[in-house]
């Protein structure tokens, strides 16, 4: 690898460019070289460097530090794609989280998703990670018991971090993705049939956690916004339960109409008003955690003899409430607070009696 000189104090190299700066006393050397996690041109002093070859190999041991490899020429020059570096994605993660404009809670979402990928890699370098190792990943995940759209969510997070170890230079190419699907294995959706209800809520103990589950079934709340339930989310005057924007998942404000049974449930709350400012508490007044729900509904499902039942479905239920009781679908988008109808279409299926019904309303004689 040789130094080869583009203009006045100015010399280039497959890795990295050299500058002079003449000085009275002395000449100042510096290095010009593509830092892959600032994804931009970085110039450095080369310290200690008097002449440009000292210059030039203070250039290949910061290379060095970044890529922990050897370069690669192409006919775009200094801008050339270097090839895969030994980062894993625990290396990586830190710069990446840092690139985008994504959100804190977003941020933390893709760390959780991206420190569990990396384990189930054991750690492998970006570069060495193939197609066929994301197919592995997704059957492993589905044979867990995660639906098809968490899976998907994985796999977006992987693409969206392998995008960004291509641009920042830690790979030269992204593998292909295999298409996710069930193939007959995967949680499918689990909604409590009406007979079920009573049986499941009996055995929901303690008390929060029953009105918990009254809640989720008769909103169709995610469980996380349940826990983050404010009173002054609450207006029993317009009989209506409000999450703002910035607690929602697809950041618009959701405003939902109370059942009898719920309003009844938060009344009684209000009036032991355990916490000034959450809904829903523990017996001491102190605000809930998803893991104690959790512990809860794994019991519960248990005793109930309900053991595939998620607390998501609980969720599911009251949309597929709504589809049974004959809303539309822009009414089951608005309701479950859906970013687009093809979320809503999983409650939607075909009702014979709902369309034996429309099409006595279009009929008429003719002879």
């Amino acid at each position: 690898m040789k130094l080869k000189k583009t203009g006045k104090d100015y010399w280039y190299s497959p890795i990295g460019k050299i500058k002079m700066r003449k000085g009275k006393k002395k000449n100042t050397f510096y290095i010009i070289v593509k830092d892959p996690y600032k994804d931009r041109f970085v110039e450095k002093v080369a310290e200690g460097a008097t002449t440009k070859e000292e210059a030039f190999e203070y250039l290949k041991d910061y290379y060095d530090e970044i890529y922990e490899c050897e370069p690669v020429k192409n006919e775009s020059g200094f801008q050339a794609k270097f090839l895969s570096r030994k980062k894993n994605i625990k290396e990586f993660l830190i710069p990446f989280l840092a690139m985008g404009q994504r959100s804190s809670e977003t941020n933390h979402q893709y760390s959780n998703r991206l420190l569990m990928i990396s384990d189930f890699f054991d750690n492998k370098p970006i570069a060495k990670i193939t197609r066929t190792d994301i197919q592995k990943l997704i059957q492993h995940k589905l044979n867990q018991g995660c639906t098809e759209s968490a899976v998907k969510y994985i796999v977006h997070v992987l693409k969206s971090f392998m995008n960004q170890a291509k641009k920042s230079g830690i790979i030269r190419e992204v593998p292909e993705f295999p298409t996710v699907k069930l193939n007959g294995t995967g949680h499918k959706d689990r909604p409590l049939t009406k007979s079920e209800k009573p049986i499941f809520l009996k055995h929901c103990e303690p008390e929060w956690f029953e009105d918990i589950v009254l809640f989720a079934i008769q909103t169709g709340f995610r469980i996380n916004n349940i826990l983050d339930l404010e009173w002054s989310e609450i207006n029993f005057k317009t009989n209506e339960v409000s999450v703002p924007p910035k607690k929602n998942k697809n950041r618009k404000k959701h405003t939902l109409q109370m059942t009898d049974s719920v309003r009844k449930m938060l009344q009684k709350r209000q009036k032991e008003k355990l916490n000034k400012k959450y809904v829903f508490c523990d017996e001491k007044g102190s605000q809930l955690t998803y893991g104690q729900v959790k512990y809860r509904h794994e019991v519960a499902r248990k005793k109930a003899g309900f053991p595939d039942l998620r607390i998501h479905d609980l969720r599911h239920t009251f949309g597929y409430d709504l589809a049974n009781s004959g809303a539309g679908i822009r009414e089951i988008k608005n309701m479950m607070c859906h970013s687009s109808l093809e979320m809503t279409m999983r409650y939607v299926k075909r009702n014979k009696d709902i369309e034996k019904t429309v099409l006595e309303g279009i009929n008429f004689e003719y002879n």
